[in-house]
């Protein structure tokens, strides 16, 4: 056995030193690489061609920060535009140093031509992803300042986001509106599923959402959906500006709404008192009650993605009353066909009953109590986090600016006389927090029309 082994060694060693021989006759590059006369030793040389033919690929792709800039039109057109999408592209980290003893080696790729006599074939290897993250200032045409042109879609086939720049070639698509959960999906992870070597984050509980928002989409022949986790750059101020004072027309935009209730019960009778619809987290957000508002059609899921019943369901918006306050009218997709917006719609309500609808409502920041409420009054203002409630009270004058209703001045209507309230303060005239309008639900408005 020993004797068998030893001899299928020496065969193969001498097989080598055969194709070494051959690969040398004659030429001096390659016997300066496989001879074993001259130093170094063999491993040396075999570790310098492996080095040599190693090329290392790292993939990498640019993203965009976007400032936008409102200009006129002459400026606009006078400016050179940026790219507007991000760009997938690789490094290539190859080494071209042959070696002192290897001098014979002149012609290009003689060198490595000897190597891969040797043995040492070319190999490539690729490296970690990178992400380039780049600003690009967008120029702007003067606008209606609710109609934000820049807008990013997920495909809901490739599950890619898609920049759309010009709201007039927006593509039908659904919206989901949801609360918020840990484990969300941001822009940035989205962004990096362009690249070919990312991996989709399955095991984040937000994946899921994205997941079903476009499965949904595509049943209901919209290619493209929008997330408010993913589809916003919240790390640039500009564009989360933007956003929020967009919200409201993006929503209303929409083909269809999907609310995603998650701690709703799966194949639960929402129309029984105790059920979990009528406790759910969604309905005490301050942010969903734009979403709740704001699109032509709405339909409700549960947490495993059943259909519940949508807003033609009158059995479902008189519980939806019951839970928020908010008028059936308000609520029923056929009176709002009857106006040329939402909120042409919603201006129906006086300014008191509109903030009733926000009173007991709860958001992260203080700040967002006003915000989330811009759009249902046709306000754009600019976002000042670290205010607090005076975001509240610059609402209310923006408010002032536009609607001579005077219910605003309402608050703390009806309210019994031995109740207080810690936001109560006799020294404004504006109300310091939505709550106080919790009892003006019946107020009419009170508008100096001519």
């Amino acid at each position: 056995m020993n004797f068998a082994i030893l001899v299928l060694a020496g065969l193969a060693s001498a097989a080598i030193l055969e194709q070494r021989d051959a690969c040398g006759k004659g030429n001096n590059c390659a016997r300066a690489v496989t001879g074993t006369r001259e130093p170094p030793s063999q491993e040396s040389k075999s570790a310098d061609c492996s080095s040599y033919q190693t090329t290392t690929v790292t993939p990498y792709v640019t993203r965009t920060y976007y400032e936008t800039v409102t200009k006129p039109r002459e400026e606009r057109d006078a400016a050179k535009r940026a790219p507007i999408t991000g760009q997938n592209a690789e490094k290539r980290d190859t080494p071209h140093t042959i070696p002192a003893y290897a001098s014979a080696c002149t012609r290009e790729g003689e060198y490595a031509s000897a190597c891969s006599c040797f043995g040492v074939p070319p190999t490539t290897t690729e490296a970690s992803i990178e992400t380039v993250w780049e600003t690009v200032t967008v120029f702007a045409a003067l606008s209606h300042p609710c109609c934000r042109t820049i807008m990013w879609l997920i495909n809901a086939r490739t599950l890619r986001l898609v920049y759309i720049e010009d709201e007039a070639k927006t593509p039908r698509y659904a919206i989901l509106s949801h609360t918020w959960g840990n484990g969300e999906i941001t822009f940035r992870e989205m962004m990096a599923l362009n690249s070919r070597l990312a991996r989709k984050p399955k095991k984040k509980p937000g994946w899921s959402k994205v997941v079903n928002t476009c499965r949904l989409a595509l049943s209901y022949k919209c290619d493209y959906a929008w997330i408010d986790t993913c589809c916003i750059d919240t790390s640039s101020s500009a564009e989360l500006q933007e956003a929020i004072n967009s919200m409201f027309h993006w929503y209303e935009r929409a083909e269809i709404c999907f609310v995603h209730l998650e701690d709703v019960a799966a194949d639960e009778d929402y129309k029984k008192p105790d059920c979990s619809f009528r406790k759910s987290r969604w309905f005490r957000r301050g942010w969903t009650l734009q979403e709740m508002l704001a699109p032509g059609t709405l339909v409700f899921y549960d947490t495993a993605w059943s259909v519940i019943s949508d807003k033609d369901d009158e059995d479902l918006r008189t519980i939806i009353t019951e839970i928020t306050g908010i008028d059936d009218y308000y609520l029923s997709p056929g009176n709002r066909k009857l106006f040329a917006n939402a909120q042409q719609w919603l201006s129906h309500a006086s300014v008191a009953e509109r903030m009733s609808w926000a009173a007991g409502r709860e958001t992260t920041r203080k700040e967002d109590l006003a915000y989330s409420l811009l759009g249902i009054f046709n306000i754009n203002m600019p976002m000042l986090y670290g205010e607090g409630m005076k975001a509240f009270q610059r609402l209310q004058e923006e408010i002032m600016k536009i609607d001579d209703d005077s219910s605003l001045l309402c608050w703390g209507f009806d309210r019994p006389s031995y109740q207080t309230s810690e936001y109560d303060d006799e020294s404004s005239i504006l109300a310091t927090h939505p709550d106080t309008f919790k009892h003006c639900r019946n107020i009419k408005p009170m508008r100096n029309r001519p």
